[in-house]
């Protein structure tokens, strides 16, 4: 059992030119706090746990989470379903490159904006 998708593959193609690898580690630790949290890569948080998937059964385990937190990176695209449509979802990619996905996701370039995001909603 999980609540929170962390997807937290380091940018590496440009789109967030901000990227900081230690905050999103804090980010991820302060959501670990609250929710029960797979994450996708890596990472110092100590509450989390890690797990290694193809993209399609990360987007399988996006159905069953409460809310995703994604950087915009190739692992990310399976979370983008007809069927995960329903799934709060807060993408990491700087604010000129926002992108439709058919759907309202917050895009943020920076760790700061998105727990912003993330308290407003109701998740940290």
């Amino acid at each position: 059992d999980f609540d929170a998708l962390v997807i937290n593959c380091p940018p590496r193609s440009g789109q967030c030119p901000r990227w900081d690898q230690g905050q999103m580690d804090t980010l991820i630790q302060e959501i670990g706090e609250k929710h029960r949290v797979l994450v996708t890569n890596p990472t110092t948080a100590t509450n989390v746990t890690q797990i290694d998937r193809t993209v399609c059964q990360i987007g399988n385990l996006a159905l069953r989470a409460k809310f995703v937190v994604a950087v915009a990176s190739g692992a990310h695209w399976g979370i983008h379903s007809v069927w995960s449509q329903d799934v709060p979802t807060y993408l990491f990619l700087d604010d000129p490159l926002k992108l439709d996905y058919g759907r309202d996701i917050p895009h943020h370039g920076l760790v700061c904006g998105m727990r912003d995001e993330l308290r407003k909603d109701g998740w940290l």
